[in-house]
């Protein structure tokens, strides 16, 4: 038996959310595992015991599982005193092998993607932002597809649909004739899509969805491409972009 506990925190940290009794239970994970889990939450702090009863699971999987554990209580608590409140589960301490993992604030996909990057925000990329809702709404859906891991798919396909709805020529244009003018504009074969959309189906239907930490990686890269493919299509002056510059993403 594998057993971990996870420290963390309720945000915002000024409100002192509390919940009086230790939450026992089990829970059957997203890739088979089954755990049995113990909450606590006293003045904003978090713990969360996790012991892996049957089956396989690593630990950034197993730290979804934590959060998950969490944030039922902690949606119960924000809906009965009309706040938003998030979760951040910051540390694990392994209690088989004492052994502590301190987990980063960054998405390791996403961060890999970047690390050739100056870190400098282009003025005119604010500015063509700023300008544009549709860039805008993509752009917060995605820090909410890496805020909440549960929701990544519904997010990150939320995303594409804005940069999509920002092709039409009006209002009135169906969709079915707008996707492939999104696909062909910016380079993207509809499978990558497609994909994203396996994983945003059933939440966007209020239908009990599971993701992995691998396949969330995956819905990532994709929908980071596609919005770093907008973003130069509207500095760009909305020109279509070349192949040859970016070549035609798939799966």
């Amino acid at each position: 038996m594998t057993s971990w506990t996870f420290f963390g925190r309720v945000l915002p940290e000024r409100f002192p959310t509390s919940f009086s009794e230790p939450l026992m239970g089990t829970v059957k994970t997203f890739v088979g595992a089954t755990c049995n889990y113990r909450v606590v939450i006293h003045v904003g702090q978090v713990q969360v015991d996790l012991d892996v009863t049957e089956g396989e699971i690593d630990l950034f999987n197993l730290r979804n599982v934590a959060e998950n554990c969490v944030r039922h209580i902690t949606d119960i608590i924000g809906y009965d005193a009309a706040l938003s409140l998030d979760v951040d589960i910051i540390s694990a301490r392994s209690r088989d092998a004492d052994d502590w993992h301190v987990f980063g604030i960054n998405i390791p996909v996403l961060s890999e993607r970047r690390k050739n990057r100056s870190g400098e925000i282009d003025g005119k990329l604010v500015e063509v932002v700023g300008k544009n809702l549709s860039a805008q709404m993509a752009l917060a859906d995605f820090r909410e597809a890496m805020r909440v891991p549960v929701a990544t798919g519904f997010f990150c396909y939320r995303a594409i649909e804005a940069m999509m709805q920002a092709m039409k020529e009006n209002p009135n244009e169906k969709e079915n004739v707008v996707w492939p003018r999104l696909n062909l504009t910016l380079c993207v074969d509809r499978t990558v899509i497609d994909y994203v959309k396996s994983h945003a189906d059933f939440p966007r239907h209020g239908k009990p969805s599971l993701i992995t930490d691998e396949e969330r990686a995956k819905v990532f890269e994709i929908t980071d491409e596609i919005i770093r493919r907008h973003l130069a299509y509207l500095m760009n002056d909305k020109a279509a972009l070349s192949e040859q510059e970016f070549p035609l993403l798939k799966l």
